[in-house]
């Protein structure tokens, strides 16, 4: 295997469990809010990161035996907090933890584009997943900046 896909494998790993664990906070967020505006949100965010992660491993699947993590990136205080404050239906709350939620998957893509010698097909994969969390990203703090605090 060359030095190129154990990056590329590692970078991808990396963002599996970013991304899982994004699904699985966002899924369980978006279940137990009560608020009509946000519960689709938090739902197609969830499916959003569900999507990207199975981008992610077909992808390491090209590239190799890339490991599909057993264990995803839960960040369990990070979901402590979103699944509490969606079950108090605390909007702005909500959106502040879902806004620093993506901020650290966004750490996460940065993170990945910065490993040198990345495959160029997971380079393109990872960068458009980065615009797409970043704007999602974007919309929520709009949203939590509409709310006040």
């Amino acid at each position: 295997m060359s030095i190129e896909q154990i990056n590329t494998l590692s970078a991808l790993n990396g963002l599996m469990a970013s991304c899982g664990g994004s699904y699985y906070g966002f899924a369980l967020a978006g279940a137990e809010m009560a608020d009509a505006r946000l519960k689709p949100l938090l739902i197609a965010i969830g499916e959003q990161h569900a999507a990207f992660l199975r981008e992610l491993r077909e992808l390491a699947a090209r590239f190799g035996d890339g490991e599909d993590p057993a264990t995803v990136d839960l960040g369990s205080r990070r979901w402590d907090r979103l699944h509490d404050a969606a079950a108090h239906n605390d909007v702005h709350a909500v959106l502040a933890e879902c806004e620093d939620a993506e901020a650290a998957t966004l750490g996460s893509y940065r993170q990945a584009l910065g490993i040198e010698r990345l495959l160029a097909d997971a380079r393109t994969v990872v960068a458009r997943q980065l615009e797409s969390v970043r704007q999602t990203q974007n919309q929520i703090h709009q949203l939590r900046e509409q709310t006040g605090p």
